[in-house]
């Protein structure tokens, strides 16, 4: 999803940190939570408690046999039609307090031709589906490509690591056969696409444990690969954001575990930290750490980034809202990506 400058106007302001370190202690010993009120509870507890045997693992996930891990290199694959595979797996039948920031968002008043209704904006279930309807979950993550939406992993009494696929031009689910080096399931990942090529990074794995390996999917032959960039890899974590701008992919923040032995013991650790890989054809892949100047968000996860554009489409800005630090947040930043620089915003109006 992207902004336009028609959404927000940004005036300056004084800054000043006003940042309070959370006061809620996360889970340690990842048993589940009996309060019947913490239902908007974020993707990592809710995964942590449900940690299963090594006989709850789906029979599902498939071996490496011929592929080699190596230094990947984008490679652009010409333009392919994704089809639905043919066999027959197929099944073809009050609001938080404000804190001061160096920025202020007025809003824009439009005029009645360009102001949108909300009563407009209504949800619709989607009438019936064809195919294996994928069993319910969550923390699992979904991209697009043109028509397909396509789903990996969450947990569900475990962790899942299946793929299913929507077809919205003609609502039907398939669950195409993949092939390579197919990642174990994970939940509270990131996930995402660029072009036929989608990308996962990180999450949690069975028993508890975070990952930091990074695979591709390419969409147009369903193969799997494993990517092992070069420099500093980012520690294993789960509740990041992962997304693109201006061909960067770019990972913020999260949740780590420092325990020696994740299987038994949850030490977290909330991160803010930022990596990315340049994915521009023939580059090889390399994690970057930028030099960060300006007012960073405080450590988080489970929060959300999107991209900014600014109204000629050359400001590649990342803004993020929200999360978890022992307590749920409700700030906002924005991340210019030409400087490295972050700032923080306040709204005129109450944030949600």
């Amino acid at each position: 999803m992207s902004l336009t400058d028609s959404d927000l106007m940004v005036l300056p302001d004084d800054p000043s940190d006003v940042h309070e370190e959370g006061k809620e202690k996360a889970d340690t010993d990842m048993e589940p939570s009996t309060d019947t009120d913490v239902q908007a509870m974020d993707d990592s507890t809710r995964i942590s408690t449900e940690r299963m045997e090594a006989s709850s693992t789906s029979p599902r996930r498939q071996q490496n046999i011929n592929s080699e891990t190596t230094t990947p290199t984008t490679e652009r694959e010409e333009p392919m039609q994704i089809s639905e595979p043919s066999s027959s797996k197929d099944i073809s039948s009050p609001p938080p307090e404000r804190q001061e920031s160096k920025m202020e968002v007025t809003p824009i008043v439009k005029t009645p031709q360009q102001a949108v209704s909300v009563s407009a904006i209504n949800w619709k279930q989607v009438p019936s589906t064809t195919g294996p309807i994928p069993r319910p979950r969550h923390g699992h993550r979904a991209v697009t490509i043109k028509e397909l939406i396509i789903i990996f992993g969450g947990g569900n009494e475990g962790i899942i690591d299946e793929l299913n696929v929507l077809n919205t031009g003609t609502n039907q689910w398939f669950a195409p056969a993949t092939r390579g080096e197919v990642p174990a399931g994970c939940a509270a990942f990131g996930f995402i696409s660029d072009g036929v090529r989608l990308l996962i990074f990180g999450g949690m794995l069975e028993y508890g444990r975070y990952s930091n390996d990074l695979y591709e999917l390419l969409a147009s032959r369903w193969e799997w690969r494993r990517l092992t960039p070069l420099g500093t890899t980012p520690c294993p974590r789960l509740g990041h954001t992962f997304i693109m701008v201006d061909q960067k992919a770019i990972v913020f923040g999260g949740l780590s575990n420092e325990a020696e032995d994740p299987k038994s013991t949850n030490i977290p650790k909330y991160l803010n930290d930022l990596f990315y890989i340049e994915v521009k054809e023939g580059t090889t892949l390399n994690w970057t750490t930028p030099s960060i100047t300006g007012h960073p968000p405080i450590p988080r996860e489970s929060h959300t980034a999107v991209t900014y554009l600014g109204k000629k489409g050359d400001e590649k800005k990342m803004v993020v809202y929200g999360g978890m630090n022992g307590k749920r947040l409700g700030d906002c930043f924005i991340l210019d990506i030409s400087t490295w620089t972050w700032t923080q915003i306040m709204f005129k109006r109450p944030a949600p």
